[in-house]
């Protein structure tokens, strides 16, 4: 470092070194606190993984149906089975892209009466009272008819009309 002793000031050649390092320093620093602070969030798990690690949408739902309709053991098995059915259908359907997006819809409302009624099924009488299924509305909308999905899509995007000769 060069300095004037008679004024005790940096030269600017120095100043500039100095400003320079600190810089590169701080990045440098900031550069380690982020990837620490990104390992460790990879090792700690979010929040809710760490009150039921293992419990994935299904199980809450077999829990909350459960505990909701004072099911035994062998009907939470039998209930479980049941929705993963459901699941593997609805993953069929949605996945099978040469299904119109209405038929689909109309196959998911008709796969989730049936799993309602596969429930309904494996329950005691006092149970079928308590159980209400998720309502699925049967009627279009007003003024809608019997439009399907699709309608509305060539409806959003209509074609380019041709320009006219002026």
């Amino acid at each position: 470092m060069s300095c004037d002793l008679r004024t005790g000031n940096l030269h600017d050649k120095t100043r500039l070194t100095l400003v320079m390092a600190a810089c590169f320093s701080s990045a440098f620093i900031v550069g380690i606190a982020r990837t620490e602070g990104a390992a460790a969030a990879a090792r700690s798990p979010p929040p809710h993984a760490a009150v039921h690690p293992k419990e994935s949408p299904l199980d809450n739902r077999v829990q909350m149906l459960a505990q909701a309709l004072d099911l035994d053991t062998a009907q939470q098995v039998q209930l479980r089975q049941v929705l993963e059915n459901q699941r593997d259908e609805l993953l069929k359907v949605w996945r099978d892209n040469a299904l119109p997006a209405g038929n689909r819809v109309g196959a998911t409302r008709a796969i989730n009466t049936r799993t309602a009624d596969r429930i309904r099924a494996l329950l005691t009488e006092e149970q079928r009272k308590k159980y209400k299924p998720p309502e699925q509305s049967q009627q279009p909308a007003a003024g809608a008819g019997t439009r399907t999905v699709e309608d509305w899509m060539k409806l959003a995007n209509p074609p380019a009309r041709p320009a006219t000769a002026q």
